[in-house]
């Protein structure tokens, strides 16, 4: 089940066309993603104070199908997925609310939790994909992964796919 994100097109997200401005999709997703975070009980303070963990986003993807404008009302689905033992996407639906409701843009990115294998960065995976799952505290990889939703992650190492960061 998809989170779900809403709130109002601001005057400051849009461009000279007066539509949103390209990036600043990227902004709300992000903005939809924190608060999926923070409602699943993960305080964003204690996550990023840790000096062992981070999790940079290593590709972003988006498909703009419609233009939002200032006063739009908008709701933002998140959804995530493993990727491999260290990464995982997180998928965003845009749709301007009705009438008649429009899916107005489709986003993706994709995060490494570094350092690998860090007991820290296993410990706040799980936590960092709402709703799929919980790693298994006997855990060494990704194949004992506990995943409740109907996906299994794809096997391979973040680190060969995405460079050493």
């Amino acid at each position: 089940m998809p989170f779900s994100y809403s709130r109002q097109i601001h005057f400051r997200d849009t461009d000279a066309a007066r539509a949103v401005f390209f990036a600043n999709y990227l902004a709300l997703c992000h903005e939809a993603y924190e608060e999926s975070l923070q409602t699943s009980g993960l305080k964003l303070a204690d996550l990023f104070s840790t000096a062992d963990l981070m999790v940079p986003i290593a590709k972003s993807e988006a498909e703009y199908l419609r233009p939002l404008h200032v006063g739009d009302w908008v709701r933002v689905e998140v959804r995530t997925e493993l990727l491999s033992e260290n990464s995982f996407a997180v998928k965003y639906e845009v749709h301007h609310v009705g009438p008649p409701e429009k899916l107005a843009a489709r986003l993706r990115t994709e995060h490494v939790c570094t350092p690998p294998g860090s007991a820290n960065a296993l410990r706040y995976r799980s936590r960092l994909l709402p709703g799929c799952g919980r790693v298994d505290a006997s855990a060494r990889n990704a194949t004992r992964f506990s995943l409740p939703c109907a996906f299994r992650g794809q096997t391979g190492n973040a680190i060969n796919r995405f460079g050493r960061w």
